[in-house]
């Protein structure tokens, strides 16, 4: 798949998938759909696992030494429901003299308001921009949607923290009105659902795959930070 190539991220689901250790090498099998004839398997040294994470999606089987060997080599191990959302991201404990300091200053920073409002105003910005940026790449008529988006941009300066959630899910609203009409109607993809553990959150396969793509950017986020608080 080129995400797989991409990204190096691979997905392992279907019936039978395991990943174990054999020979001293992890083994990758990945599960069979009713249109396969064999189980893909794949063979790796630890230090020479092509992939950075690895989704895995509904039930198979896990050996422990796998994933401690996974995780000891960067390897970032991410579990998910049959509908694509996050269950669980496994991550090396990477640990330093400081890190229990920085994680300290963390949950410092979140109880000191005018700081969490600066940090939410511009992740707020940042994330509009982010939608501008990306009609701005389509040839569909998005003038009105991207106006919108300026002028919500322009009020985050002014705004209270229960003001940004209002403005943010009003942009959210517009954007993915306008974002469902890229799609033919055969995707029945009419909004986005927000991740949660319900499965009417992935009723339709667009949904599925945005929730896929938020378990490994998430998943990549927790990384950071994990490597962060240890140096």
């Amino acid at each position: 798949m080129p995400f797989e190539k991409n990204h190096r991220v691979k997905l392992m689901s279907g019936f039978g998938m395991a990943i174990t250790i054999q020979d001293s090498q992890i083994i990758l099998k990945n599960g069979k759909h009713f249109y396969d004839k064999d189980h893909q398997i794949e063979s790796h040294y630890p230090s020479k696992i092509p992939y950075e994470r690895l989704v895995i999606s509904g039930k198979g089987i896990l050996s422990t030494d796998a994933i401690k060997s996974l995780s000891e080599n960067n390897v970032n191990v991410i579990l998910t429901d049959s509908y694509g959302n996050p269950v669980s991201s496994l991550n090396f404990p990477m640990v330093s003299g400081i890190g229990s300091r920085n994680r300290m200053n963390q949950y410092d920073t979140f109880r000191d308001i005018p700081k969490v409002t600066y940090l939410q105003r511009q992740l707020l910005k940042a994330k509009f921009q982010s939608q501008i940026n990306f009609l701005c790449t389509l040839n569909e008529d998005s003038a009105k949607m991207i106006s919108l988006l300026k002028s919500l941009i322009r009020n985050i300066p002014n705004c209270n923290l229960r003001e940004l959630v209002q403005i943010e899910a009003q942009g959210s609203r517009e954007y993915f009105k306008l974002y469902s009409s890229f799609f033919d109607e055969k995707y029945q993809f009419n909004t986005r659902h927000s991740i949660s553990k319900t499965k009417q959150n992935a009723s339709d396969v667009i949904n599925a795959l945005l929730n896929y793509d938020y378990s490994v950017l998430s998943s990549k986020i927790t990384k950071l930070f994990i490597i962060i608080n240890s140096t």
